[in-house]
């Protein structure tokens, strides 16, 4: 449970791997149960990460905009459109960015870029992360049930692997830097 908050806490910050994936490993070695717990954990984590990101960004707004630049797959021009959405409407870019693919350290550094309250900042991420991660272990865990039904349960494993690597492989191939 520990390392789900962890998780959610590095991903928020500079870790470019979600928590989903281990959220989902959790589903298949743990159920549900356990993955939801963890969600909830993974989502508490990533409002401190949040919320560290929220202060650097309204204190060096620069140097932290350069250090979102640096994680891999995260550019320029994926930190301005993020921008301009927030200044539009951060809540709306929050929680749709939550299933776009958008890295959440974006939304949180300009939050404190723009001045956003940091507390409903900090509120909205809880709601938008574990909403997001929720849908994550509950279709992981209709999959373990499907494989179950079809006699390959024991093949989960693989399946989650395999899901992750073309995820990845898929993602990095179309994001720009």
């Amino acid at each position: 449970m520990v390392a789900a908050a962890l998780w959610g806490f590095a991903e928020a910050t500079l870790f470019f791997v979600v928590p989903d994936v281990f959220l989902t490993w959790i589903v298949i070695r743990r159920g549900v149960r356990r993955a939801l717990m963890a969600a909830v954990l993974a989502a508490l984590g990533a409002a401190l990460g949040g919320a560290a990101m929220v202060l650097w960004g309204a204190s060096d707004p620069h140097g932290s905009r350069a250090a979102v630049d640096l994680v891999p797959l995260v550019g320029p021009a994926m930190i301005d459109e993020a921008a301009t959405e927030m200044s539009q409407s951060w809540l709306l870019a929050l929680l749709a960015g939550a299933f776009r693919g958008v890295p959440y350290k974006i939304f949180a550094q300009q939050a404190g870029v723009q001045g956003i309250d940091p507390v409903l900042f900090i509120l909205a991420t809880v709601a938008a992360r574990l909403a997001r991660f929720i849908v994550a272990v509950l279709l992981a865990a209709g999959l373990v049930k499907a494989l179950g039904r079809i006699g390959h349960a024991g093949k989960a494993g693989w399946a989650w692997a395999g899901f992750w690597l073309a995820f990845y492989a898929g993602y990095w191939s179309v994001m720009p830097d």
